[in-house]
């Protein structure tokens, strides 16, 4: 009897194809208890719907609510909602694996799902250019030596921070901590990013705890992209400056936290205030 559901859901899936070209299954994923997953969207990468079906329930088919979703070293990572149901689900799509694994956030909900019938078409797999951006940022600071890697970071604050004599204290940028920001920086039509973060530092002091990286990206006609480090003007030890977005004509708006009063903690800051940023090639300035 199951086998006869998949079947004509199968065929079904498929008719759906040929009659709208313009959209393209994904896939179609079940596990072991006859749940399914179904991923469908314009092309590969850029998933509209994803549906989940049980079918021996009443519910049957149900579209989830995508809060979110973004790729990463070939993942796909998808944040869902049921409907009339609060609690968040995470899905994780591994086209080289033709897997899916679904959670929730209390952790009493699991399943691996795989692929059926319908196969993947890996050369359809393009990054979304936000993705692109964000991976080009990521492997520029690990290539950049600045900092040392989180494994690294994390094994010095396992030991309590402790150095030895002569040793330098040492930082990391954790991508949990990358913020970005997007929009067309040059007037190109080309989609930027600006990156800032919080440094973590290794010894577990707070000696840097205002400290913060920039990083910007920009994208080139011919897919590569120039990334560079930059400074705020006038960046002193006691202002942090969190890029708030890229306005249409290039401009960054930025939120600038500062210290009022030196006598506080070093840690805080105790005003704030907005201001413009513009570049000139990679140069920031004040607008």
């Amino acid at each position: 009897m199951k086998f006869l559901i998949y079947t004509l859901l199968c065929i079904g899936l498929h008719s759906i194809v040929m009659a709208q070209s313009e959209f393209y299954i994904h896939g179609t994923y079940d596990d072991i208890d006859w749940e399914t997953l179904e991923f469908i969207g314009p092309h590969a990468s850029a998933i509209e719907k994803i549906y989940y079906n049980y079918p021996e329930s009443r519910t049957g088919k149900i579209l989830l609510r995508k809060e979110s979703s973004y790729r990463s070293k070939g993942l796909f990572y998808y944040t869902v909602k049921f409907p009339n149901i609060s609690t968040i689900h995470y899905i994780v799509l591994n086209p080289s694996k033709k897997m899916v694994s679904m959670r929730d956030e209390s952790g009493k909900y699991y399943k691996e799902f795989y692929i059926r019938g319908l196969d993947i078409e890996t050369n359809e797999l393009q990054e979304h250019p936000q993705q692109s951006l964000i991976r080009q940022v990521q492997s520029f600071i690990q290539v950049s030596k600045r900092y040392i890697s989180n494994t690294e970071c994390n094994k010095t604050l396992e030991h309590g921070g402790s150095l030895d004599e002569g040793d330098e204290i040492q930082f990391s940028i954790y991508e949990k901590n990358m913020k970005f920001i997007f929009g067309d920086l040059n007037g190109d039509n080309i989609l930027d990013a600006i990156m800032n973060a919080n440094i973590t530092q290794c010894d577990g002091g707070n000696g840097c705890c205002l400290c913060a990286e920039y990083v910007v990206a920009l994208s080139l006609s011919n897919g590569k992209h120039t990334i560079a480090y930059f400074e705020f003007p006038e960046r002193s030890v006691v202002t942090v400056q969190t890029p708030l977005r890229i306005e249409k004509n290039g401009s960054i708006f930025t939120k600038e936290f500062y210290k009022i009063n030196d006598d506080e903690c070093r840690c805080c800051t105790s005003g704030e205030r907005y201001k413009n940023y513009r570049f000139t090639g990679l140069v920031l300035s004040k607008e």
